[in-house]
């Protein structure tokens, strides 16, 4: 877990709710919100944006999967510090199409 990770919990009896948030085919976007500890520049947005290399080990079998993520959108919505202008970090939300990972987008820059 990074963190606190607020999040909202669904209960419910009727399959169609969650089928049409989390089926891949009906790409509901999934939006995150991430405090990083550093300011990022325009040009980090952008390439974090484009997408990341990234290397994943498959739990069952052990075998790493090195490829490249999704294109997604990321946007600054929030700057650290007083006033939010300080020199602190920042917090940037992502909105992705498909299944990805948060974390690896952030330990390979």
């Amino acid at each position: 877990m990074l963190g606190n990770n607020p999040g909202l919990v669904v209960l419910t009896d009727d399959g169609r709710v969650p089928e049409a948030l989390l089926d891949p085919a009906r790409k509901a976007p999934k939006l995150y919100e991430v405090d990083v500890d550093q300011r990022l520049a325009d040009s980090d947005i952008a390439a974090l944006a484009a997408g990341v290399l990234i290397t994943t080990v498959q739990q069952r079998t052990g075998e790493s999967t090195t490829a490249m993520t999704l294109p997604c959108k990321v946007e600054r919505v929030f700057l650290q510090g007083k006033g939010g202008t300080g020199g602190g970090g920042c917090t940037l939300r992502f909105e992705l199409q498909a299944g990805a990972y948060i974390r690896p987008f952030f330990s390979s820059t």
